[in-house]
């Protein structure tokens, strides 16, 4: 035998097909003929992997590396496998791990086995378990008869795997793959499954298809046992730094059954949405486009998507479609405006006012002759249009001039405004057009000022606007106009009068906002010169603390001696709970009176949080929602279970009526598999 150790370090290169480089890096090695060992740690490396054990044994006839003892294997600092022992067979690129332990180092997904291996980029084991959570007591684990990784592609195929939650079997499959993947990839989502006993069974199962980084497609195909079945699709697309938008269509039919039943106007529900926004649509101006619009057919379209709506604003049953464009300079801005309403609790959308056009010019605040002399320039003009009834057009134009100065050393600020404003509106179907024209004065006096103090600063505005109506004339009355003409626009005199206002607010050094008020007065005379007392507003924001946050908006009258509109609220946010309540009251003192609540808390205890949440109308005597649940969250798994009520409304052949929806949502996420949500 020939030993040699006279070397603290050997570097040993292996060359296969002339393509292969293997290195065995050692302080201490015996070698024996054909064999060379390490005892005291080495490393094997190839191709950006490592193996590091701490006896390393090379049989250079047979092209094998045989490793014993804390077995560690890196893959281009990704992939890491452990294990006692372990055999690589360099000429094959094969390697056996007894036994083996596999981890993602980006995904954290882990496998164990008694046994396993390796073949180039592919990784084998039988009768394993993997989980992402703590190996020695994981909270979820799936067990399998054997598996297969690619660590080319990222996928982790499973065969007869069962999921457990801690020793408790929960789901059987004969076979899965998984993605460790965190890209942007075509595949399954995880499908919704739910139960209602007004739609049976209902079963969804998400396509996701991304052949692209700049578009993707998502399809929702959906059953309900009861009433039927539908689809819907999403595409996504990013055409530019600047531009994004959204397209989906979508289709449900009902059984007739199911119509009959419930008395429903239409059995075919379906729609399309578009969303599209560019900050900068030409590249050589300042501009911007938006687009924001659906077309359904009525709001169950809304009602059967499990999405939110990517388009359109709904209010109730109306859904307005709106496109915007505008451009601009420091001096100049030019917008157009489009507004399309589609009223789904009609039968016919024939009679709906539309705005189509707005096109809106602007000169923007400049000098005037002086430094104290401002003026600006607008002017608007609006087609109001619909297939059936009378239509409109009108051309408005306003020209405010304003002389300011400031006076007693910038003390008190002045200013002195003159407003002019013409309208001019044209009818269709032989009405006579109408011709606006008005001048208003306007005076401010108001001051401006700031107090450093130990804790912060405090900034206190406060002043007087006064108004005076001068010259108006109108070529006919307004209020001699049809009703029809009058839905078109309104015209609303200003009043002789004046506002006292004032506004402070307290902010800390560190430019956070501690307290704010706000406070405004208004009072107008009548045509008799009457004096009359307008709603006095008060606002207050305060935090009391980093964690509690009060405010308060009342509208008060003077007239009637009690609030015509009071909005409060209180949010506290702790780290164990958090709470927030919200009151709304309105009154209009003809008899209508609003009050709204909505409540909502949650508390939190280790990895566990418990939420509730209620919308309540005091006015109607019902809750729009109410909804409970528990939520847990840890890093390799999470689930929450929801109980809610909503009330939502449905279009019927005689009226617009209310139905109530009870659900229990229960929604689990294993990290990296994903998860599913199941709806009773």
């Amino acid at each position: 035998m020939l030993k040699t150790v006279f070397f603290l370090f050997l570097l040993l290169s292996v060359e296969l097909f002339a393509q292969k480089r293997y290195e065995i890096n050692a302080m201490c090695v015996d070698v024996d003929q054909d064999l060379i060992s390490a005892d005291e740690g080495a490393v094997l490396h190839y191709d950006g992997k490592y193996i590091y054990a701490k006896k390393v044994i090379y049989d250079s006839k047979n092209q094998v590396v045989m490793l014993e003892g804390d077995v560690f294997f890196i893959d281009n600092n990704r992939v890491t496998l452990a294990s006692d022992r372990a055999k690589v067979q360099l000429d094959e690129e094969e390697m056996v791990f007894l036994p083996f332990y596999f981890i993602d180092d980006e995904s954290k997904l882990w496998i164990k086995a008694d046994k396993g291996s390796k073949e180039k980029q592919r990784y084998f084991a039988d009768s394993a378990i993997t989980s992402s959570c703590d190996p020695d007591d994981p909270d979820w684990a799936i067990k399998f008869s054997s598996m297969k990784y690619d660590a080319d592609r990222k996928l982790l195929d499973m065969f007869n795997p069962v999921l457990y939650i801690k020793d408790l079997p929960i789901l059987y499959l004969p076979y899965m793959r998984i993605s460790t993947n965190k890209e942007r990839r075509s595949g399954l989502l995880r499908p919704i499954i739910g139960y209602s006993d007004d739609d049976g069974v209902f079963y969804e199962q998400p396509l996701f298809i991304a052949p692209s980084l700049w578009w993707d497609l998502e399809l929702n195909p959906q059953m309900r046992t009861q009433r039927s079945k539908g689809i819907y699709a999403t595409l996504r697309f990013v055409n530019s730094e600047s531009s994004n938008g959204y397209l989906r269509v979508g289709n449900f039919e009902s059984k007739a059954s199911y119509k009959e039943k419930h008395n429903l106007q239409r059995g075919s529900h379906s729609g399309v949405e578009f969303f599209y926004e560019d900050s900068n649509l030409f590249k050589f101006l300042e501009d911007g486009f938006y687009f924001d619009g659906a077309k359904i057919s009525d709001i169950d379209y809304l009602d059967l998507t499990t999405k939110e709506p990517v388009s359109a604003s709904v209010t109730g049953e109306l859904v307005e479609s709106k496109m915007n464009y505008f451009a601009r300079n420091e001096e100049y801005y030019v917008g157009t405006y489009l507004r399309y309403f589609d009223d789904t609790s009609k039968e016919s959308n024939k009679n709906t006012i539309q705005l189509l056009p707005r096109i809106q010019a602007h000169r923007f605040s400049d000098r005037l002759l002086s430094d104290n002399i401002l003026y600006s320039l607008d002017m608007t003009y609006s087609n109001y249009t619909r297939q059936e009834g009378v239509k409109a057009e009108q051309l408005e134009f306003s020209l405010p001039l304003t002389f300011y100065t400031q006076i007693f050393n910038d003390y008190l600020n002045f200013s002195l405004s003159e407003n002019f404003y013409t309208t001019r509106v044209h009818f269709t179907r032989g009405y006579d057009s109408y011709k606006y024209y008005r001048l208003v004065h306007h005076l401010g006096l108001f001051s401006d000022l700031i107090k450093p103090y130990k804790n912060g600063y405090h900034n206190l505005n406060f002043g007087i606007n006064y108004t005076l109506p001068g010259y108006e004339k109108e070529d006919i009355k307004y209020d001699n106009l049809s009703k029809d003409q009058q839905d078109f626009f309104k015209i609303t005199t200003p009043r002789k009068g004046y506002n006292l206002y004032l506004k402070q607010y307290f902010y800390n050094f560190n430019e956070e906002e501690i307290f704010y008020h706000q406070m405004n007065q208004p009072y107008s005379y009548d045509s008799y010169g009457k004096r009359m007392t307008g709603d006095m507003e008060n606002s207050f924001r305060y935090r009391v603390s980093q964690a509690v946050n009060l405010s308060l908006n009342t509208f008060y009258s003077h007239f009637k001696a009690d609030f015509s509109r009071i909005l409060s609220s209180i949010s506290v946010k702790k780290r164990l709970y958090d709470m927030t309540l919200r009151h709304l009251y309105t009154n209009n003192f003809k008899g209508k009176r609003t009050s709204y609540l909505t409540a909502a808390m949650g508390y939190n205890f280790f990895q566990y949080r418990t939420f509730a949440k209620i919308d309540y109308d005091y006015t109607n005597k019902f809750a729009k929602q109410k909804t409970v649940g528990l939520r847990m969250n840890k890093n390799c798994w999470d689930y929450t279970i929801t109980l809610s009520e909503d009330v939502t409304p449905s279009l019927t052949t005689s009226s617009k009526n209310s139905k109530k929806d009870r659900r229990v949502m229960f929604e689990i996420n294993l990290v990296p598999l994903g998860g599913f949500a199941q709806s009773f």
